[in-house]
């Protein structure tokens, strides 16, 4: 049957036999007149289409969510959400009790995934087997009884039976009787309100409470969480009020005139004038706050933090805090003080603080505003700190978890800290003791004491607060709505406010070393206002340089680092306000929220002091009156304010400073652990230094002639005879695995610089006269400038790596000649004279922000330099390169003719792939794998059908149409298509993904000549679509799989959020690891079935045996005499690659000595390790924990991967982040 338009026309043993589609509607049409409707109608047309009930079908769905009205002790039944994951047996709850609507918190979005449907924060753990519970706290949305905003403990406020705490009891006590599938053990854990139900239940904590986290609790309303701050009400709550209270389910919105929160309160009055304005007085949350403005009993017997330090301590809780928490910044930290001391063995009281906002614990945390961290730090803490942590006390068996007892963001060096304590620095009783910081005429700071005679003669700084023009704590027009706004609001830049007239500042010079605080900084501020009350705002900022060339944004910025407001008032006691005297220079001491900052060399330390924070605070009239919410609008005056500097007198902030130099991590009481940290710091921040890797900012290339090489190897040397007097045996297990790593590296280091591998500084693909062509331009005027000292030291740095290259000619070490023969063309560009030159590229677009005279210049310099420096250069290295090493090179091709050639073919093994296996052992393996994969080829040409030799197969491949793209885009779509059905089989694949995304490119022109196939990255997977007869089809689903996901662009993304490790761990890779990986990745798309056909199951196999013939041809050309030509056939007979991927590869291995054998023996290994796992695992064997385990220990020496798969399979295959 086929179709032609309006008609269908049958073709069989009939003839001449047309049926229009007209007159089939006309014959269906009188069939259906003949037909009742009372034959085929069912369901009355009146009956109602909304039914009395309804179930949602959940086949399919990888949870059961069951709802429980769970009685308490009073008979109140309060409204549960349980989800349980299908098939849990013995697993472990999580709880959260919330008056933010659990069936809401339970349902992040509809999805047949337990992963999709619960929060964010909560996927470590569903991808873990847990149970998770949310609960409505008293009545709110789907429970009974009465709602109270913080029900007060039993006790002289509440004088009936219940509170958050017997509820949280009474419903862990239901839960481990009436869920079958748990172990009995319950894990509590919550942020915000959230976090304060937390609190609740570790007081008289039910025995089955094992673990807690509370998560930026509301602890002291007063002190410093949501209501107050030492006495000034943070008005954002009257929408909260209004949002909780005015409805049992989510409750009304405040309408506000208007776009500017600043405008609508001002014109309002006072906060209680704003609150019977929009109904407040309705409410009775609202009421209790308005009539103890003061800390007195109302709020003291609510303070969490003075009632748990009563509390013995039998539950381990971790105290989470953002460190620019804009809601809840007092609770956390405060507590965890407060019981210390009771933490007599440090292990039941923890403290982690990230650089988050408020709640971002659960959330994204690579940035905040324009702050930008090492990964996502959420995520990091969430899976690597968090989930060991409650796995040790809610999973029987589980390892104990390496938790230090602080876990704090280190917000100015930009890393995770390990601490064994906090704080760190303070006035008594620290390790170190905090340190004034005065402020002095002129506005400046000093770490000196004001002394007669040196400052001016008024002794003070003045200015004039005004009520009516308070000053802003954002920009205006002012939000309260915006929550983007609101999240980021404490990393705003101060600059908004440092020239108001009503702001004083004061500034150290730019620092010229560094300046560490580690804890609470203390405000001692002596002032002085003509009214009889005033507020105190103190912020701590972090002064930017002005220009900042990787991040041009942060140039100049002011960023807090800690800041708080203090109502005058409170000044001599917070339960019982006084009047100030006017006029009379008083002390003011209060605490700013904690910190663990580096203020930078070449950075400043600012202090800010105003006299308001409008409108999150609300106005002090400036005028003493009983209730600052009922202040009339004649009681808001003018104020003279001035800040005392004067000697005896003087303000000053005690800062708790650390000495330089990193702090004690944690375990304390580990030597070895620190000795060996200091160790791999101090070599890695001297290699970075020594070889030049300071990015945009360097202003010179590395010098690398033969005495600078001599005394980098006198100093690894020397390294490594330190670290050998570190016991081994008494390192931590993962100190265990940084001294591996470390000892791999030194040794790799130690080896080229021996071998004089540097006067060999090139290869047939990887130049370093091109090495520093910039990708892009630059962002300021001042890391343009360093890009053209660079480009002016280019003469130094050629005739340095010529002066290498003669004296490797000299001896006999060269590369090979058939790897030059045509790479002298990648210097031809760079000989231009002009704008031509690929180095003036970023001139031909500048920032727009630059100012125009300043790119001019810039511009007439660049071409000056290129002119009259670097085209000489270049110059000089192409007439060497021509004439002299083209003529000299070595005509052998094997590392075993060049000098002591046996050895150092077995260091570089040892180098590529971190094994000591021999030459003759690698030939021979790989002659065994080229014999299994030659039998596979054949049983895949038959599943293809084809009639002829394997030969005839191959040249059907590698020349027939259908295999090739005739087109860039056609062979990019369908590698993208590819990536994208590699995503839809990750998560059954592998268990931690990564939420960064690559995208697919093509290799730029320039190179793509002399480039691989293709090559993964964190930013995009590079696909060359350089001479598309060269680039068949059916490999590409395993190119893509090993170059783009899951291979190495996923495990870019991947090591972007790991675990914090050691700086010089981030900037070392292993070849055997990482090509291993990629490696298996193409075998891992037979089970993701990834290929389609037997020709793509071809490709395949031809990239496996292109990497198993590197085992023969590698060993063949260094160690056992091959000839080019003889290599060149022994892949081609093998593999049916293009003729120009088979040259291009054998000239790599000729040019890089051991390099191409990491891949086939990494994968060789992972292969192994997987079915050893599979064998003694049997059904417990889960491919994600396997694959999980591999990833999550980063790049690591061969050996070092195989004991952690031995600990895997030991473990039963639990996977752990490293």
């Amino acid at each position: 049957m086929y179709r032609v338009p309006g008609r269908v026309r049958w073709q069989g043993d009939y003839t001449g036999v047309m049926v229009t589609l007209a007159h089939i509607r006309c014959g269906l049409a009188a069939l259906l007149l003949t037909v009742s409707p009372a034959a085929w109608a069912q369901t009355p047309a009146t009956l109602p289409d909304i039914p009395a009930t309804f179930t949602r079908p959940t086949t399919g769905f990888d949870y059961e969510k069951r709802v429980a009205m769970i009685p308490m002790r009073d008979g109140v039944k309060l409204y549960t959400v349980i989800v349980v994951p299908q098939g849990a047996k013995n697993a472990p709850i999580i709880m959260t009790r919330t008056p933010y609507n659990a069936a809401g918190r339970a349902t992040r979005a509809p999805s047949a995934t337990m992963l999709g449907t619960l929060p964010q924060g909560d996927e470590v753990f569903v991808a873990d087997g847990y149970i998770r519970v949310f609960q409505d706290v008293r009545g709110k949305y789907g429970s009974e009884g009465d709602y109270l905003m913080t029900r007060p403990l039993r006790g002289p406020l509440n004088p009936t039976s219940t509170d958050h705490s017997t509820d949280a009891y009474d419903t862990i006590e239901w839960l481990v009787k009436n869920v079958p599938e748990s172990n009995g053990r319950v894990g509590m854990l919550g942020s915000s309100y959230e976090g304060f139900t937390v609190v609740m239940a570790l007081v008289n904590p039910h025995p089955a409470l094992k673990v807690a986290a509370p998560m930026s609790p509301m602890v002291d309303g007063w002190m410093g969480d949501d209501w107050f701050h030492f006495g000034a009400f943070r008005q954002t709550n009257f929408d909260f009020f209004s949002g909780q209270t005015t409805a049992r389910g989510g409750g009304s919105t405040i309408v506000r005139p208007g776009t500017d929160d600043y405008e609508t309160f001002r014109r309002a009055g006072s906060a209680g004038d704003y609150a019977r304005a929009a109904g407040l007085e309705q409410l009775p949350m609202w009421r209790k706050v308005s009539e103890h403005p003061a800390y007195d009993q109302f709020w003291q017997e609510q303070a969490l933090d003075k009632i748990m330090a009563k509390q013995p301590m039998t539950v381990p809780t971790m105290w989470i805090q953002g460190i620019w928490d804009q809601e809840d910044m007092w609770g956390a930290i405060q507590t965890y003080q407060a019981i210390e001391s009771k933490d007599t063995r440090n292990d039941l009281n923890y403290l982690v603080m990230g650089p988050w906002r408020h709640s971002g614990v659960n959330y994204e945390g690579s940035s905040l505003g324009p702050l930008k961290f090492e990964g996502d730090t959420a995520l990091q803490f969430r899976r690597d700190v968090l989930k060991p942590f409650f796995d040790q006390y809610l999973k029987p068996g589980a390892p104990k978890a390496d938790t230090p007892p602080v876990f704090i963001y280190n917000t100015g060096e930009n890393h995770w800290d390990r601490l064994p304590r906090w704080p760190l620095s303070c006035a008594a009783g620290c390790p170190a003791a905090s340190r004034p910081l005065y402020f002095t005429a002129g506005q400046g700071l000093s770490f000196t004491a004001p002394s007669a005679g040196t400052g001016a003669a008024a002794g003070f700084d003045e200015y004039v607060s005004d009520p009516a023009k308070p000053v802003p704590y954002l920009p205006r027009p002012v939000q309260f709505s915006n929550g983007a706004l609101w999240q980021r609001w404490l990393v705003t830049d101060q600059r908004a406010v440092a020239d108001r007239p009503d702001v004083v500042s004061y500034m150290t010079p730019v620092l010229t070393e560094p300046v560490r605080i580690s804890g609470a900084p203390l405000v001692n501020l002596v002032a002085s206002t003509s009214g009889s009350d005033s507020d105190w705002v103190v912020k701590l900022i972090d002064v930017y340089p002005e220009e900042m060339p990787s991040q041009p944004e942060m140039g100049g910025y002011q960023l807090p680092v800690s800041m708080d407001i203090f109502r005058g008032r409170y000044r001599e006691s917070f339960s019982a306000p006084r009047a100030i005297s006017p006029n009379t220079p008083l002390p003011y001491r209060f605490i700013l929220p904690t910190a663990n900052h580096v203020f930078q060399p070449g950075h400043r330390i600012l202090v800010q002091v105003q006299s308001s924070w409008f409108p999150l605070y609300d106005r002090n009239p400036q005028t003493f009156v009983p209730n600052v919410f009922f202040a009339k609008p004649a009681d808001y005056v003018k104020a003279t304010q001035r800040i005392h500097h004067a000697p005896g007198a003087a303000s000053f902030i005690e800062l708790p400073i650390v000495p330089a130099g990193p702090p004690a991590q944690a375990p304390a009481d580990n030597a070895a652990d620190a000795r060996l940290r200091a160790l791999y710091t101090e070599e890695w921040n001297w290699r970075q230094k020594e070889l030049g890797r300071g990015g945009a900012a360097a202003d010179s290339f590395p010098r690398v002639d033969a005495a600078s090489q001599q005394a980098r190897l006198a100093y690894w040397t020397k390294t490594l005879a330190t670290l050998d007097t570190i016991p081994f045996d008494q390192l931590s297990a993962e100190e265990k695995i940084n001294a591996q790593i470390f000892r791999t590296s030194l040794r790799e280091l130690v080896s080229d610089v021996q071998y004089r591998t540097y006067e060999a500084p090139f290869n047939s693909d990887t130049f370093f006269w091109t090495s520093f062509t910039p990708r892009q331009g630059f962002a300021t005027v001042a890391a343009y400038r360093s890009y053209l000292a660079r480009l002016r030291d280019v003469p130094r740095y050629f005739d340095e790596q010529i002066t290498n290259m003669r004296a490797g000619l000299a001896r006999g070490y060269s590369v090979p000649r058939v790897s030059v023969i045509g790479r002298d063309q990648t210097i031809e560009p760079y000989v231009k004279a002009d704008a031509g030159n690929p180095l003036y590229a970023p001139f031909a677009q500048m920032p727009a922000g630059l100012p125009a005279a300043d790119q001019a210049a810039l511009r007439a310099e660049a071409e000056t330099v290129i002119r009259d420096i670097v085209s000489p250069a270049y110059t000089k290295l192409l007439t060497m390169i021509r004439q002299e090493y083209l003529e000299k090179a070595r005509r052998t091709l094997g590392a075993s003719e060049l000098p002591d050639g046996g050895k150092f073919y077995q260091a570089q093994i040892e180098k590529h792939t971190t094994l000591t296996l021999t030459p003759k052992e690698i030939h021979d393996l790989g002659l065994k794998e080229v014999a299994r994969l030659e039998a596979e080829m054949r049983a895949t040409k038959d599943r293809a059908k084809f009639k002829g030799t394997m030969a005839e197969f191959f040249a059907f491949m590698r020349t027939d149409p259908q295999f090739y793209a005739k087109t860039p885009r056609e062979l990019l779509a369908y590698s993208a298509y590819v990536a994208k059905k590699a995503d839809d089989k990750l998560a059954e694949t592998i268990g931690f993904l990564p939420r960064r995304r690559h995208g697919i490119r093509p290799v730029p022109d320039a190179i793509a000549p002399i480039y691989t196939g293709g090559r993964g990255g964190l930013e995009a997977c590079l696909m060359n679509t350089y001479n598309l007869p060269a680039r068949p089809l059916y490999t590409l689903a395993s190119l893509t799989l090993h170059e783009c996901t899951p291979g190495h662009s996923f495990q870019a993304a991947l090591a972007l959020e790991g675990p914090e490790r050691p700086a010089f761990r981030r900037g070392t890779s292993f070849s055997g690891y990482g090509e291993g990986w990629g490696l298996y990745t193409e075998w891992l798309g037979t089970i993701m079935g990834i290929y389609e056909t037997p020709y793509e199951d071809m490709g395949r196999l031809t990239y496996e045996m292109w990497r198993a013939c590197r085992l023969v041809i590698d060993t063949g050309i260094h160690q056992f005499g091959w000839t080019r030509e003889q290599a060149m056939s022994y892949l081609r007979d093998r593999a049916p690659l293009a003729e120009h991927e088979i040259t291009t590869e054998i000239d790599r291995y000729i040019a890089w000595p051991g390099q191409a054998l990491a891949y086939k023996l990494g994968e060789i290994q992972i292969r192994r390790h997987r079915r050893e796992a599979e064998g003694k695992l049997g059904a417990k064997f889960d491919q994600r924990r396997f694959h999980d385990a591999i990833l999550a220990i980063g790049s690591v020496p061969l050996p070092v991967l195989e004991q952690r798969m031995t600990q895997f399979i030991a473990d039963e295959g639990a996977a752990t982040r490293q």
